[in-house]
């Protein structure tokens, strides 16, 4: 996967945040929303005042997958200059932290994303969950299971949409067939 224009095209269009082209700032890395090393997230925040965030939640069976893999490192390079913020999150994996270990997660990876956006220059209400694969599956859940939430104080309501994407991230096959 290179890029993620019709997402970013599309958060632009729902959210209509005016972008401060070119500008970006460091990442954030490593920020901790949970007391097991596992629960982690890199934060990529726009310039501008009052941004939409996206928290990407990556795939792997709920048992591998890290926000570092080669489909998931970048994923979030592009929201900045869109005038959005992304989080890149990791979760507690299976089966060493057995299910419900990974909604969970995905719920507290929200609920530290609202606390702390502001401070940012986020606006806490523009919250959407983007999920691959299995990934996919806990936003999903996360976006209309309000059990998940609730221990956080949250409701369905605190998210403003969900995008579950199954399909491949990369297809070796076919970049190799458009390079020739």
């Amino acid at each position: 996967m290179k890029t993620l224009g019709a997402w970013v095209c599309t958060a632009v269009v729902v959210f209509s945040v005016r972008s401060d082209a070119g500008a970006t700032r460091k990442p954030e890395r490593d920020l901790t929303y949970g007391p097991d090393p596992s629960q982690r997230l890199d934060l990529w925040v726009p310039p501008a005042q009052g941004f939409p965030t996206v928290l990407f939640i990556h795939g792997g069976s709920l048992t591998s997958g890290d926000k570092t893999d080669e489909d998931y490192r970048d994923v979030c390079l592009p929201f900045p200059a869109a005038g959005i913020a992304c989080a890149n999150v990791n979760y507690r994996l299976g089966p060493e932290h057995p299910w419900p270990a990974q909604a969970e997660d995905v719920a507290a990876a929200v609920a530290w994303v609202r606390t702390n956006i502001a401070q940012r220059g986020g606006d806490p209400r523009k919250l959407v969950l983007l999920g691959h694969s299995s990934g996919a599956m806990l936003v999903a859940l996360v976006g209309t299971d309000e059990r998940y939430l609730a221990p956080h104080q949250l409701a369905l309501d605190d998210l403003r949409g969900v995008v579950s994407m199954g399909s491949i991230m990369w297809d070796e096959e076919l970049e190799l067939a458009l390079t020739r």
